[in-house]
């Protein structure tokens, strides 16, 4: 049976998480924030699944930050990367769905609640995410994602 090239799956992943990151900026410049939040969830999901990857460590669930700092406690900034990473996941649902559920307080909609400054503060963040994140695996495995 053949066995499954890791550092592929991780370019794939990386390559689509630059692509969310690219999407997050032209839906933040089309003020359409909370999508923008959105896909920098997805952005920062999928880099760190990418450095997992290369582990042979493959997740299926949206949460990674708490893997990622027990796969590499030597990775520069680990701390600062998952911190920035769970911020993002709580938002998770927040910037695609309504909420409701209690008559006594307001239905949630994601396209009134998010501005500029929440489109801006989450693309910083995954900026940072997908460059640390990329340089590690870079110096680590030797592997140019």
């Amino acid at each position: 049976m053949q066995q499954l090239d890791h550092s592929e799956v991780a370019r794939a992943f990386f390559k689509e998480a630059r692509t969310d990151l690219r999407s997050a900026r032209l839906l933040r410049d089309g003020d359409e924030y909370s999508r923008a939040v959105a896909a920098c969830q997805q952005a920062v999901e999928k880099a760190a699944k990418a450095a997992l990857a290369l582990e042979g460590i493959i997740v299926m669930e949206h949460q990674v930050a708490d893997r990622l700092v027990v796969a590499f406690p030597q990775m520069k900034d680990v701390r600062e990367i998952a911190r920035k990473i769970k911020a993002l996941e709580w938002e998770g649902t927040k910037t695609r769905y309504p909420l409701f559920g209690r008559v006594d307080l307001p239905i949630w909609t994601p396209s009134e609640q998010y501005g500029k400054e929440d489109a801006h503060e989450s693309i910083a963040n995954a900026e940072f995410v997908i460059e640390a994140i990329g340089a590690f695996v870079k110096r680590t495995y030797q592997l140019e994602l």
